[in-house]
């Protein structure tokens, strides 16, 4: 727990030495949040992930899954993104970790209605 505590260490001749020791952490935990949007086409690399985290203790590294595969970007955002799964995982300085999976689908997922059929 955050705070600072004394260590009080006495030998055998009941000599005693003091040290203080402050402990610090986080004001809040590792969280990521984020949104998403998707491909404009099927195969199309302009799906957007946009992410934001906060709390743990900077500097953060990340680490990107997509459908399964490791994803060597290491950017908090990826602007590129096809069709698919995604999980982020972020992680700070102290190894606290968070994760935020999105799916990005394509503009093109949903079925479409003609507006008129010739016969």
């Amino acid at each position: 727990m955050k705070g600072i505590y004394n260590l009080t260490v006495t030998d055998f001749n009941g000599y005693e030495i003091i040290q203080s020791y402050e402990l610090s952490e986080p004001n809040l935990p590792l969280l990521i949040e984020g949104k998403s949007s998707n491909a404009t086409c099927p195969g199309d690399s302009d799906g957007l992930i946009d992410v934001t985290v906060i709390g743990g203790t900077g500097p953060y590294t990340y680490d990107w899954n997509h459908n399964g595969l490791q994803d060597p970007d290491t950017y908090p955002e990826d602007s590129n993104a096809q069709s698919g799964l995604y999980t982020l995982i972020g992680s700070d300085v102290n190894g606290c970790t968070s994760s935020f999976t999105a799916t990005i689908g394509n503009n093109n997922d949903e079925p479409q209605t003609p507006s008129s059929i010739d016969n």
